[in-house]
């Protein structure tokens, strides 16, 4: 399985996250919306995990997390179709925890589509809950928001 760097985003990597918006949602944030969101690093952090050993080392997934206080949110986790299943989304989310816990986030929040079961499980494995539904809240089909929410008990 490929080793992945994980490091904080930079303005530079926006036009390889708006891609990769565009390749993972109906409705992708703008790149203004991007580097806006890379900008606020007061109550914002941003990782991009890149494949190790590459030469261009591409960013192939990301992560970007809200929060005041101990509270935040998962606004979106995105990793390149082409660089799904290698891990990427296991490592991106490991380090988005390990950030929450340095900076005293203590529980996280996020949304997803009841049909992406790929993501579903993995935030399962990670000890995210359900914890309510937001029918029809997705405007390309009406598809509902599953929300869930992950607590640090450590």
């Amino acid at each position: 399985m490929p080793e992945f760097v994980i490091a904080p985003c930079v303005l530079p990597d926006v036009d390889r996250l708006y891609e990769i918006e565009c390749a993972c949602f109906h409705t992708p944030w703008s790149r203004t919306s991007l580097a806006s969101f890379l900008e606020d690093s007061t109550h914002t952090f941003c990782l991009a995990a890149r494949a190790e050993g590459l030469e261009s080392n591409p960013v192939i997934g990301y992560i970007g997390v809200m929060y005041v206080l101990d509270e935040g949110e998962i606004c979106n986790i995105a990793v390149h179709p082409e660089s799904r299943g290698q891990g990427a989304g296991r490592s991106l989310l490991d380090a988005a925890l390990a950030c929450c816990r340095q900076i005293g986030v203590h529980t996280l929040h996020l949304e997803v589509r009841p049909s992406n079961m790929s993501a579903i499980s993995l935030y399962k494995k990670y000890g995210f809950v359900r914890t309510g539904k937001r029918p029809g809240y997705y405007q390309d089909n009406g598809e509902d928001a599953l929300l869930f929410t992950w607590i640090d008990v450590s």
